[in-house]
């Protein structure tokens, strides 16, 4: 179904979500919805709205609300993914992924490998919108950035590091809460892996060969929710 991401305050007297500006150009121009058309509104927050889009004006649109839809709860296993920023390009479509994955919140690292650049948050809001709109997801993710030397692993709910130097039997038994650590796309260094063995840090690889970190995001994250469904069958 097609879906709008709003704000709680476009609801008026719980009835009508009034649409202006850029999303009332993306229903009318771009997505070519009609009166009478169906949409889900989603708030971010596990709370959606079933709307019918009563007016199509010239400068807003309005919907009537036809259904409050049941709040959904978190999923029963989180995914927080820790990535070393790389090209702005790469970087948009990592965390597309990721945010149609449904993860819990997305740290850009800046590592040794990494590329350097200051993030654009209104640009990364924007594409973490998209993202949402495109996949029904009902959850936004938080972003934020840290120096790989600033991470408190104390903080941190079970770690787990890609990684293709070393192997290890990766244990997801009883967890429902993972941080994922991808590095760039030339890799964590040999002392910075080392450094998540230091505190405790599981290992993950996939048997192929070296991916991309905007290929690893996806594939890695499918993996371990895979190997949690086979603890819970």
């Amino acid at each position: 179904m097609r879906a709008l991401l709003i704000k709680e305050n476009n609801i008026q007297d719980n009835t009508k979500v009034i649409i202006s500006d850029e999303k009332h150009h993306h229903i009318k121009n771009v997505l070519r919805l009609k009166v009478d058309d169906e949409v889900l509104l989603i708030i971010g927050n596990g709370k959606s709205l079933l709307g019918k889009i009563q007016k199509l004006e010239k400068k807003k649109t309005e919907l009537i609300i036809l259904k409050e839809n049941k709040i959904q709860p978190p999923t029963p296993f989180m995914v927080n993914l820790y990535v070393g920023l790389v090209k702005k390009d790469a970087l948009e479509s990592t965390i597309r992924s990721a945010v149609e994955l449904g993860v819990n919140k997305i740290v850009f690292l800046y590592t040794e490998n990494s590329q350097q650049y200051e993030l654009n948050t209104t640009r990364l809001e924007k594409i973490v919108e998209n993202a949402i709109e495109q996949s029904n997801c009902l959850f936004i993710p938080s972003l934020k950035s840290a120096k790989i030397s600033e991470i408190d692993f104390s903080s941190i709910e079970n770690p787990v590091l890609a990684s293709n130097r070393m192997k290890s039997e990766l244990n997801l038994k009883e967890s429902s809460e993972v941080s994922l650590f991808i590095g760039p796309e030339a890799g964590f260094t040999l002392s910075e892996e080392e450094m998540f063995i230091s505190n405790n840090t599981q290992l993950v690889s996939i048997d192929c060969g070296i991916l991309r970190t905007r290929t690893a995001v996806p594939a890695i994250i499918g993996y371990l929710h895979g190997c949690r469904e086979k603890i819970d069958a």
